[in-house]
């Protein structure tokens, strides 16, 4: 179960970078059109990131 555990908490980790990644590049073309988007899209890719790291340390042990 352990194992099962860690393994889980990888893959929300790197759903969390992939949701970070999406969530950058969108702010990064919202820079060029509406500056209230990136207001928003930042802190959510941060908080992605954070919440996958997170669940990495929790679960995985990492």
């Amino acid at each position: 179960m352990p194992v099962m555990l860690g393994r889980l908490g990888q893959v929300i980790y790197w759903a969390g970078c992939g949701l970070c990644v999406i969530f950058l590049a969108l702010s990064m073309a919202a820079l060029f059109d509406e500056e209230e988007l990136t207001v928003v899209t930042v802190p959510i890719a941060i908080g992605s990131w954070l919440l996958g790291r997170a669940s990495l340390y929790v679960l995985a042990g990492r």
